[in-house]
């Protein structure tokens, strides 16, 4: 067995991920590891070489053997990223493509209370949920599992408003994230994660044991199962989509 050292540019909690992923060979481990420790404690030097050694790594972890057909996988989507990067996908202006979010939501928020909307923002929502382009154009995405395995990943998630903070993300307040369920059999190439798929800045908020690692006070037993795939269409979404507010992290 390998005795790994923590180069001194890590963290306790990165280099655990690291060293105890189950997913991860030895030999990309100590690879890592011997990169990380040329940086010294240069954490800018180190991030720049971390995340050019994990884009030869990312999403080769084993696909998870319980995943059910029609069990939803979830993401919170940044709003201001997604907006942005589907416009330049459809050519549109982000300003454009905003108001149709916008109108999108609007319809989505009504249907779920069960008030009338108007034509116009029936039409918007169609057309959004038609889209064939990507979630998300550049890279791969990390998507959660409901704890009871439903269909709507949200399902019994949101209603405390914790779920960001369940989800270990760096967010700040005033921040705006949708709600992205998808049905497990329309998503390709799952997998579990490994080490090599969080980033540099992600890499202490993950979890090696494949779960998120809640932000404090929430306790370690809240984290959700997590998987990566290849970022479905957004014309798969299963569910209701909603927009949440960052109000405190």
């Amino acid at each position: 067995m390998s005795n790994f050292q923590k180069p001194a540019v890590l963290d306790a909690a990165a280099f655990e991920n690291i060293q105890k992923c189950s997913q991860s060979s030895t030999t990309i481990k100590e690879d890592c590891l011997r990169r990380l420790a040329q940086c010294g404690d240069d954490k800018d030097k180190a991030k720049t070489a971390y995340n050019a050694f994990i884009a030869a790594h990312v999403r080769q972890g084993n696909p998870p053997a319980d995943l059910l057909p029609d069990e939803g996988l979830g993401t919170l989507v940044a709003e201001l990223p997604f907006v942005r990067k589907t416009a330049e996908a459809l050519q549109l202006s982000p300003a454009v493509l905003q108001r149709k979010v916008d109108s999108w939501l609007s319809f989505e928020e009504k249907r779920r209370g069960n008030q009338p909307f108007s034509e116009h923002e029936r039409a918007d929502a169609m057309a959004i949920l038609t889209l064939k382009v990507p979630t998300r154009q550049d890279g791969g995405l990390w998507l959660f599992r409901n704890p009871r395995r439903k269909p709507n990943t949200f399902d019994g998630l949101l209603d405390d408003g914790q779920l960001p903070q369940r989800l270990g993300l760096i967010l700040s307040p005033g921040q705006t994230r949708l709600t992205f369920s998808f049905r497990a059999a329309h998503v390709s190439d799952v997998r579990r994660p490994k080490f090599a798929d969080a980033t540099w800045d992600y890499l202490p908020y993950w979890d090696w044991r494949g779960k998120t690692k809640p932000l404090a006070p929430l306790p370690a037993e809240a984290g959700l199962e997590e998987v990566v795939a290849e970022p479905p269409a957004i014309g798969q979404v299963n569910q209701t989509v909603r927009r949440i507010t960052i109000s405190s992290v």
